[in-house]
């Protein structure tokens, strides 16, 4: 069942709402499973993934729909402002939040894996590298380590479609009326620097964790292999990395590969 937790405000940010699922939670001393969807509308391959831990190795699953999907009322006022690095702060303020929220303590957190798709890939590493001995392993689907050209040229795109179409209005029927009503900057305005020169492959050699790294099927056109090949090179330190050759056929084949390199490194399930 889907709930939800507020965390307070802080210096640097406003009162977040975070919707979340449980699943298997009433094995509490089970290793727990970070579920971190692919940004925008959540999809249900986390439930899947998650049942199928609990199956094979009675993990517990934390299915979480992140802050900045769906446009929660605590962002609506200034949906442009957010923080550039917006990943990060989910990684090292918003999911610590919610682990203390949830009484996580630091032992059950080194038993604690994280998997994410894409952006939630890029938070998962994010949190690997700044807990690199507190976590037990993370599963990357289709990450991303550095900003590429084309996609800063796809956000200008989309905000020249939202601005000039009535796209904010048929979002508003999901969004509510923060779309409609707030002060965006201009279709033409240049993406900020921070974005274009965002990298993470500096800070990659401070992964200590079992990594899988994975690409997705039908994914030419987000780079992926450049971001592993990235990962390849600099995430040297993670222990072990392992990147398959080729994406997964499917949902069953992805959940599969995720589950069997958890496996090799989690005790057997007590169910």
């Amino acid at each position: 069942m889907t709930d939800s937790v507020t965390l307070a405000a802080t210096v640097s940010r406003d009162a977040v709402t975070v919707k979340y699922e449980w699943l298997a939670d009433e094995s509490r001393d089970a290793p727990i499973a970070v579920l971190l969807h692919e940004g925008g509308a959540p999809d249900d391959w986390p439930i899947a993934l998650g049942r199928a831990l609990n199956r094979a190795l009675g993990i517990r699953g934390l299915v979480l729909r992140r802050p900045d999907s769906g446009w929660p009322a605590s962002v609506h006022a200034h949906p442009h402002s957010w923080p550039i690095d917006l990943l990060r702060q989910q990684a090292c303020d918003i999911l610590p939040g919610l682990l203390d929220a949830f009484d996580i303590d630091p032992a059950c957190r080194r038993r604690m894996w994280i998997v994410g798709a894409r952006d939630g890939a890029t938070i998962a590493l994010l949190y690997a590298i700044a807990h690199p001995d507190a976590l037990a392993g993370a599963a990357l689907i289709a990450p991303q380590v550095f900003a590429e050209p084309a996609r800063t040229e796809d956000l200008l795109g989309a905000r020249a479609t939202f601005e000039t179409t009535n796209l904010h209005k048929r979002l508003g029927r999901f969004h509510g009326d923060a779309l409609a009503t707030h002060d965006a900057p201009p279709a033409k305005t240049p993406p900020e620097p921070s974005l274009v020169n965002w990298n993470l492959e500096s800070e990659l050699d401070a992964v200590r964790c079992p990594l899988l790294a994975l690409s997705a099927n039908a994914d030419e056109d987000h780079g992926t292999a450049r971001h592993l090949d990235a990962l390849r090179l600099h995430a040297t330190r993670a222990c072990p990395l392992e990147i398959p050759p080729a994406p997964p056929a499917n949902r069953e084949a992805l959940v599969d590969m995720i589950v069997r390199f958890i496996a090799r490194r989690t005790p057997l399930s007590q169910n």
